[in-house]
């Protein structure tokens, strides 16, 4: 009977971290993060190292605060593809989404985009409108992306600290199995 207990315990032990840390994260965006978009951008295609489960949200928001509801696919079980809306205009936008990962667990994230629409000009024009216009929404661009590190940083650390506090119960739990195993043994 001490034996299979111990087993049990032992198994418990070695799956469980492996489970908890499982949880899906971006691979990779196409157009990848602090991108320039113009129309000629149709989506923005998210890539996950897993399976994703079910999308709870997506939304752009401008730097304006509008915030624009895109349509997406979630044809492929990685894969989530945002098309772009037709009404966005030159600025600064935030992609945000929400997902439930194969083990339940929600992952939020933001990236950051610019959106420029391009204007037929003469290529003087072009430059002197770039050179007035790149800083302020670089710097926004930064800003943005700075925000979205500290939820992604932010959300792994919540992580971290769930998956120590399931290891240190499930310590305890052994303790006291050990003990009362021992006791029993006594008798």
């Amino acid at each position: 009977m001490f034996k299979r207990a111990l087993l049990l315990i032992i198994v418990l032990l070695i799956a469980l971290p492996t489970a908890i840390s499982a949880h899906t994260h971006l691979e990779t965006s196409n157009p990848e993060e602090n991108s320039v978009l113009d129309e000629n951008t149709e989506a923005i295609t998210l890539t996950f190292d897993s399976t994703v489960q079910d999308v709870n949200e997506v939304t752009l928001t401008g730097e304006n605060d509008e915030v624009l509801q895109p349509d997406f696919s979630h044809d492929s079980a990685d894969t989530i593809i945002v098309t772009l809306p037709e009404e966005m205009e030159d600025g600064a936008y935030t992609l945000f989404f929400s997902i439930v990962s194969e083990d339940g667990h929600v992952m939020e994230q933001e990236l950051a985009y610019q959106f420029l629409v391009s204007e037929e000009a003469t290529p003087e024009e072009a430059t002197d409108e770039q050179e007035v216009t790149e800083d302020p929404i670089e710097e926004e661009a930064d800003q943005v992306e700075s925000d979205a590190n500290e939820v992604v940083e932010d959300t792994e650390e919540s992580n971290n600290s769930t998956m120590i506090i399931v290891i240190a119960i499930i310590l305890v739990i052994v303790a006291i199995l050990a003990v009362v195993m021992m006791r029993k043994n006594k008798k």
